[in-house]
């Protein structure tokens, strides 16, 4: 498997797995805990990628907020 030098690091999984994949999660939504950071924060980024719609909860509520603003507006609703 080759792999573009610095491709972006979502683009990594669309080379992989190709477009078809990426859609998988579309029409769906996924509630993530935690997502604020670190494993949650991953997880929700990547869902994003595979097109479902998200609802986010942390106890870190500027950083849920952040992570939120930085995903693609069609993931969530303010």
């Amino acid at each position: 498997l080759r792999l573009r030098a610095g491709a972006a690091r979502g683009s990594v999984a669309r080379q992989i797995w190709g477009e078809r994949h990426m859609n998988r999660l579309a029409g769906k939504v996924a509630m993530i805990t935690g997502a604020a950071q670190g494993l949650g924060e991953a997880m929700a980024r990547r869902m994003a990628e595979e097109g479902a719609r998200l609802v986010l909860s942390d106890i870190n509520e500027a950083g849920v907020k952040a992570v939120a603003a930085s995903l693609p507006p069609r993931c969530h609703q303010p």
